[in-house]
């Protein structure tokens, strides 16, 4: 069965029609969006309201919309992307893959034909991809990593993107680091000083995650961290970040599958 959420921000296509933030009106909504929420079935939470895939797909068809109205050239300009105007495609890398997105249907497909993220199965990363050619802005690394509370608004969401995030990490693979590195080595991750395993990749073209892990004993269970590239902020709301990470994970499940094949 699909994980439930609890629901914390509501995303609305325009300022509701009476001036009143707090107004509900069906007709200013574009989707209800999970954001930092608590895993359902971890003994937290309240009664689950809202399936967190019951709009993604209505949200993937509006930037889909965007994104076709959208010139090409400006996306290109924007993030630096080389755009194929014969076949009408932009080649992006997501987590060391090269894909094929094309203009103006927002069709994502493996530039090689083998697709171990199995996008048809990953709404999110679609998503997240429109998002990135709709609105991001990529400026070069520095080489600086910072934690999630560092980032805009991240000390207050701190503690759900710990619950949501860093604890699932550590849970899943904490125990299981071959595992993990095997998914690290598969994707053409870098493995780099820091905690007692570290990982380094591309998640999209010019912002890096980085993966820690420090394992447990009889006392403590294993813990991780997860850091991001300087320049996320100026592509991604830190609202987004947990979506990534989530991302992120679905894709090492698919990874796993694809490499038990």
């Amino acid at each position: 069965t699909l994980p439930y959420y609890d629901v914390f921000y509501k995303q609305v296509a325009r300022f509701p029609k009476d001036g009143n933030v707090m107004s509900n009106y069906p007709e200013d909504q574009l989707s209800i969006k999970p954001l930092f929420t608590r895993e359902w079935g971890d003994g937290v939470g309240e009664k689950p309201r809202v399936r967190i895939n019951e709009n993604e797909e209505e949200l993937f068809r509006h930037y889909q919309a965007q994104y076709a109205e959208t010139e090409p050239t400006h996306i290109a300009n924007r993030l630096g992307l080389p755009f194929d105007y014969i076949f009408e495609r932009f080649s992006v890398s997501f987590m060391g893959k090269e894909y094929y997105v094309s203009h103006p249907g927002m069709r994502i497909e493996a530039a090689d034909g083998e697709d171990p993220y199995r996008f048809e199965n990953l709404p999110s990363g679609r998503i997240l991809i429109g998002r990135y050619l709709l609105h991001a802005t990529v400026f070069p690394q520095n080489g600086e990593f910072i934690a999630f509370r560092e980032l805009p608004s991240g000390e207050v969401y701190a503690r759900q993107f710990e619950e949501r995030c860093l604890s699932r990490l550590a849970r899943r693979f904490g125990s299981h680091l071959d595992e993990f590195g095997d998914i690290m080595e598969y994707i053409g991750a870098e493995h780099i000083h820091g905690a007692d395993e570290a990982w380094e990749f591309e998640f999209l073209d010019g912002l890096s995650i980085r993966f820690l892990f420090w394992r447990g004993d009889e006392e403590f269970a294993p813990t991780a961290q997860i850091l991001f590239s300087s320049n996320f902020p100026a592509a991604f709301g830190t609202y987004d970040l947990a979506e990534i990470i989530d991302t992120c994970m679905e894709a090492f499940e698919n990874v796993l599958q694809y490499l038990k094949k």
